[in-house]
């Protein structure tokens, strides 16, 4: 049963599937999350940004789909961007920079987290449902499992 699961969650975070709705946070283009607007999360709805609302912060390019969105963000960027630089964060505590679903996320303290949810070896995966069953042990390791993965 454990060569399974290990292999089911290796194969889940393999970052070259590409059978599933599932984007890197940050694509070839530096355009953060598929171009969704951030603030639009803490709305309650992830919506479609316009390239013409759009910010560079750190050579990454956010899209929002007003100006009045553009402003909050600029206002305070660290309460609207992403945990773990918007990788999935099931896959950060299982020790992997796994890709996301942009519809698929969680507001938790007021903080953006967003997690993987598509087809998985032919069959559906939703890394938040899985995130949700151990959610408060899951929170306690998150800074520390994301501070390892990015010294490597």
């Amino acid at each position: 049963m454990f060569n399974i699961t290990l292999r089911f969650f290796s194969d889940l975070f393999n970052r070259t599937e590409t059978s599933s709705p599932n984007i890197h946070p940050i694509d070839k283009n530096y355009l953060a999350i598929g171009g969704y607007d951030l603030v639009s999360y803490f709305d309650g709805k992830p919506l479609k940004g316009d390239c013409a609302f759009m910010d560079l912060h750190l050579g990454i390019r956010y899209q929002f789909v007003s100006y009045q969105n553009l402003e909050k963000f600029r206002a305070d960027r660290e309460k609207y961007l992403p945990q773990c630089a918007g990788h999935c964060a099931l896959g950060v505590v299982r020790g992997y920079k796994a890709r996301i679903n942009p519809q698929t996320f969680k507001i938790i303290d007021h903080k953006l987290y967003l997690f993987f949810n598509g087809v998985h070896q032919r069959k559906h995966l939703n890394a938040l449902a899985l995130w949700e069953q151990n959610e408060e042990d899951n929170l306690k390791v998150l800074p520390t499992k994301w501070m390892q993965l990015n010294r490597r």
